[in-house]
């Protein structure tokens, strides 16, 4: 059995950090966002990018309305703000029928590997100088 109360706990807590998230994505300066350091442990290893690389660039950018640069940075970082704004305005929030897989997440991790798998395909077919190989 679901607790209610428990539900409710979790989707204050989701939109709390929901908030948090779109106002330090649109409050931190750009100088640190576009040009601080690589903190990805994933990157530093293996000098690949992981799923999430640049979605923080990317979510930063769309927040100030910068559509190009953002698609640059994370082709997910548009919708990733979609999602936290839903999840802030309390539209989104975690299903009462059970434990079951939400279709939402299940779509949404299986885009977040697709676009993956497409990035690490381009970067593979781009030569050392960021040109098109032979």
């Amino acid at each position: 059995m679901i607790d209610p109360a428990g539900i409710d706990r979790q989707v204050d807590l989701g939109r709390r950090l929901a908030i948090a998230a779109i106002l330090a994505a649109w409050l931190a300066p750009s100088r640190l966002v576009e040009s601080g350091p690589t903190i990805c442990p994933f990157r530093r290893l293996t000098g690949l990018p992981c799923p999430a690389c640049g979605l923080t660039r990317s979510v930063h950018a769309a927040s100030h309305l910068r559509a190009r640069r953002s698609l640059s940075a994370h082709p997910l970082g548009i919708p990733m703000l979609g999602a936290l704004v839903l999840v802030a305005a309390g539209r989104w929030q975690p299903s009462r029928e059970g434990p079951s897989p939400n279709p939402w997440v299940l779509g949404g991790s299986g885009l977040i590997v697709a676009t993956w798998v497409a990035r690490l395909a381009r970067l593979s077919w781009l030569g050392p100088q960021g040109a098109l190989g032979p």
